[in-house]
């Protein structure tokens, strides 16, 4: 949803945007500060992956393989032999898809550095977002998300 439904609408206002904004929202659906700033920070990876490759495919796994690992974490966090074999792995992974990533990028190159250069506010585009988000649904929607937090953040700070 985040990737892939928000990013391909958003990608007529800028890439750059379309990541920024996907990833804020993933980080808020998240609903708590703690979780909110690594996945905003994760879907901006996410999010650029997806972007540079076109692949939703890649990012599912990548979030799949972090949830698991975070689960695994939490299953096994009295055994620390457990805990170093999974860090290991997840180590091992991330040098391999940052070198798969860097091959893409370098086989890409030029494309990138077009796509860069063609980076533009669309400012057609950009009054339709100041439409959306003046509607009544949405502020509504963000209320009650904000809403959400800020109940989630004291329910987690009283445990």
């Amino acid at each position: 949803l985040f990737r892939k439904a928000f990013i391909d609408y958003s990608k007529r206002f800028g890439k750059v945007f379309a990541v920024i904004i996907s990833s804020v929202l993933f980080g808020l659906i998240h609903l708590n500060l703690s979780q909110f700033i690594f996945a905003l920070l994760i879907g901006i990876v996410f999010g650029i992956i997806y972007v540079v490759t076109g692949n939703i495919s890649l990012t599912i796994i990548l979030h799949t393989l972090n949830n698991a690992y975070s689960v695994f974490l939490m299953i096994f966090e009295h055994s620390e032999i457990m805990v170093e074999i999974t860090n290991v792995i997840v180590i091992a992974l991330m040098v391999l898809g940052a070198m798969l990533l860097i091959r893409k990028i370098i086989t890409n190159r030029k494309e990138i550095k077009n796509q860069i250069k063609n980076i533009k506010l669309d400012k057609k585009a950009l009054a339709e977002y100041k439409y959306m988000i003046m509607d009544f649904s949405f502020i509504v929607s963000m209320i009650s998300i904000i809403l959400i937090f800020v109940a989630t953040e004291n329910m987690l700070s009283n445990l």
